[in-house]
């Protein structure tokens, strides 16, 4: 069943806002079952939406969200657009190695001081924020080419395994990338652990974590800047 005529012409707009920021030559806009449900569906490197009850949205690392089609919703996925265009302006422009890469995403807000390789690891990170509410971690990078990133609060990720070098690296960025400039919230419950976005939703996770012995646990941690 096509979408209502108002949810449409936002769409349109979406997709408007994304050939401006990305160039037309970035951007895929089509229909999904033209004939029968004609859903609109929108790409841009890393990131796509379609127009179904919600607005459904897809990230290349496999994350997806369901955003509502009133003004807090529509907001959001015109501000994903956004975040993915400075992603790619840091990717790009970012001195050559991980370490430049998080140089350029912490900026002015924080340190970014590289030790000397450790046991296993070829090269390690540690990442202080000024802010004494946003988190700080460590970014190891091992032999096998597995990334990690871990704080006494964010615990302990391992991205890598089972995948391409280039796809654990663009995961553990992705991690990175929402601690530093975005801030969101770590859940702990004996399940393990979870990170959430700014927003609550889901980001990544569950990992094994601490037990807890009572009710679970919320962490909130703000961005660097």
């Amino acid at each position: 069943m096509p979408i209502p005529p108002h949810h449409e012409a936002t769409f349109g707009r979406l997709t408007d806002a994304a050939r401006r920021t990305f160039g037309t030559d970035h951007v895929s806009a089509t229909l999904l079952d033209p004939d029968t449900d004609r859903l609109p569906f929108l790409e841009v490197p890393g990131l796509s939406f379609i127009g179904e009850q919600w607005i459904v949205v897809e990230f290349a690392g496999g994350r997806r969200l369901e955003l509502e089609w009133n003004v807090a919703g529509v907001g959001r996925a015109f501000s994903l657009l956004e975040r993915r265009q400075l992603r790619m302006t840091i990717d790009k422009t970012a001195s050559e190695g991980l370490p430049g890469w998080i140089e350029a995403v912490v900026g002015t807000h924080g340190r970014v001081t590289v030790h000397a390789p450790v046991a296993e690891f070829d090269l390690e990170v540690r990442v202080v924020p000024d802010r004494g509410s946003a988190l700080p971690f460590y970014v190891h990078v091992r032999h096998d080419g597995n990334v990690v990133v871990e704080g006494s609060q964010l615990h302990w990720w391992t991205f890598g395994a089972g995948r391409t070098d280039d796809d654990g690296m663009a995961a553990a960025k992705d991690l990175m990338e929402q601690v530093v400039l975005y801030g969101g919230s770590i859940r702990r419950t004996w399940r393990g652990v979870t990170l959430l976005d700014e927003h609550g939703d889901y980001f990544s996770g569950p990992i094994s974590g601490p037990r807890l012995p009572f009710r679970p646990q919320r962490l909130h941690f703000r961005a660097y800047s």
